[in-house]
């Protein structure tokens, strides 16, 4: 018997269709899996296994997952266990064909909450891969420019209070936007904060409160997306009305 519970969907823009999902078939954990279907979304003959570790043997959740017309495919992961959380990485550039025989850990913690520990990718046709994560203290940016060869990580946040968490980001041209939970200034409620990056995700402008100080509520559950120009729109749950707020910024 099989079981799936996490899944995800991207196209190429062209024909193909990849969904990435996690699947239990080996031992007691799950693993993900990938699907490609050349004749946009018709069929999918084959499910190919994107876990590189032994099957079965951790909890493999939340696949996310990008597309490109010449045949690359990104897929990124969590890894669950008793000693913690890893964040995977795995390509394919034969429109889904094959993998890399050995997935990349990009990042890692010692616990990774569901509601804290999120993370993004964004990918351009470049090769630029980003993954934006949180171990629930710091929020890091992976990066790679050689379509994902290797990773750097940067700590983003410019916080050292250790309360940083539930990332989002996107990718326009040579900008990076991030968006996050932090606390506010004084250190009484969760706020939202943004970082901008001009050159790719090398270096970042100082981070900027969203939300007015002093805001006597919570806000979470943060999300971005990139206007298309020069700016970005941020929105988030804001608990001082329960409503969901939004931010242009740039």
């Amino acid at each position: 018997t099989s079981y799936f519970n996490d899944s995800a969907v991207t196209t190429d823009g062209a024909s193909h269709v990849y969904v990435a999902i996690n699947r239990t078939v080996a031992g007691p954990r799950s693993d993900i899996y990938v699907a490609a279907s050349s004749d946009r979304g018709k069929t999918f003959p084959v499910l190919r296994r994107v876990s590189t570790h032994a099957a079965g043997t951790a909890d493999c959740t939340d696949p996310q997952i990008n597309a490109y017309p010449d045949g690359t495919v990104y897929v990124a992961f969590l890894i669950k266990s008793a000693t913690g959380t890893q964040l995977a990485f795995n390509r394919s550039h034969d429109f889904g064909q094959t993998w890399m025989t050995s997935q990349i850990i990009v990042g890692s913690a010692t616990s990774w909450d569901y509601d804290w520990g999120t993370f993004r990718l964004a990918t351009r046709p470049n090769g630029n891969i980003y993954l934006v994560w949180s171990d629930q203290a710091t929020v890091f940016l992976s990066r790679s420019t050689n379509g994902g060869d290797m990773f750097g990580t940067q700590d983003i946040d410019q916080d050292s209070r250790g309360t940083n968490f539930n990332p989002a980001l996107c990718v326009q041209g040579d900008q990076v936007f991030a968006v996050f939970a932090s606390l506010n200034d004084t250190g009484e409620y969760w706020s939202v904060f943004a970082v901008v990056s001009q050159d790719r995700g090398a270096s970042w402008g100082t981070r900027t409160q969203l939300r007015p100080e002093g805001i006597g509520a919570y806000a979470y559950d943060t999300d971005v997306a990139c206007d298309g120009t020069s700016a970005a729109l941020a929105v988030w749950n804001d608990d001082r009305d329960g409503a969901i707020h939004t931010s242009r910024y740039d």
